[in-house]
C-alpha cells in the first residue's frame, strides 16, 4: 500500500471509510485502478454503483445485516474482526494479477 503512504495508513483510511458507512450501507473497496495504475479505496452504495475500469482486490460489505446479529450496532468490533480474517495471501495475488494486466493494457 505504498500509494497511501504505508500499509499502516491505508489501514486507517479504509477503516474509517468502513466506520463511516456504519449504520447505513454499502462497501468499503480496495481495487486496482487500471486508469491510475494503482491501487485506490473507495465506497460503493450498492451494486450498480461500482467503479469501472478497475480490478477488486479486498471489499468489506457494511450494510448492516453483514454484522448486527454478531455485533449489534458496532461497526468497529465488526471491522477489527474483519481485519483479523483478511486472507492477505488471497488479496497479494488479485494484486499481482492485477498488475500484469495492468501491463499487458499499456503494452
Amino acid at each position: 500500500m505504498q500509494a497511501y503512504g504505508s500499509r499502516l495508513r491505508w489501514e486507517e483510511l479504509f477503516r474509517a471509510l468502513g466506520m463511516s458507512l456504519g449504520g447505513g450501507s454499502g462497501w468499503a473497496i480496495l481495487d486496482w485502478d487500471f486508469h491510475a495504475h494503482g491501487p485506490r479505496i473507495y465506497w460503493a452504495g450498492d451494486h450498480t454503483n461500482a467503479a469501472a475500469f478497475c480490478a477488486p482486490l479486498l471489499v468489506m460489505d457494511m450494510y448492516e445485516h453483514a454484522y448486527t446479529i454478531d455485533y449489534g450496532a458496532s461497526a468497529k468490533d465488526y471491522i477489527d474482526a474483519f481485519f483479523k480474517n483478511i486472507q492477505w495471501a488471497e488479496v497479494e495475488r488479485r494484486l499481482g494479477r492485477a498488475q500484469k494486466g495492468d501491463a499487458a493494457l499499456r503494452g
